[in-house]
């Protein structure tokens, strides 16, 4: 289920309006790719094995942004982590997945790899599901 949970992300938050301007792909740490950026990538799943077909997906979300100023670089990521959020909040609401999605968990953390005048993050998701 996580591919068709993070394809279905994927789209909604690269055709989202706040988006525009940011490169949003799937695949994990930003590397060479172009800032601003979001990148979806998956972690693990865990399935129920027998009764109900449930289980969770966990689901990361990787964000860069770039710039010369620390203070202005963080103000960009935080917005942009922010647009992100509120994004997946509507999709929480509105996918169009045959199945119940629900965000229970988020943690986001400070990616350690960014080299200046790169700023990033990332966020992980624990995404539950339900036939």
């Amino acid at each position: 289920m996580w591919w068709m949970i993070l394809k279905n992300m994927l789209d909604f938050l690269g055709q989202h309006e706040s988006m525009t301007g940011v490169m949003v792909t799937a695949g994990a740490g930003v590397g060479e790719k172009a800032c601003p950026a979001i990148l979806l990538s998956w972690e693990q799943e865990i399935n129920q094995l027998h009764g109900p077909i449930k289980g969770k997906s966990t689901l990361l979300i990787d964000e860069c942004v770039e710039s010369q100023d620390a203070a202005a670089g963080y103000a960009q990521l935080h917005d942009l982590q922010q647009r992100r959020q509120a994004v997946l909040e509507t999709w929480r609401r509105e996918n169009t997945l045959p199945f119940a999605v629900n965000i229970i968990s988020r943690k986001t953390v400070r990616d350690p790899n960014s080299v200046l005048p790169e700023y990033g993050s990332r966020t992980t998701l624990e995404v539950e599901w339900k036939m």
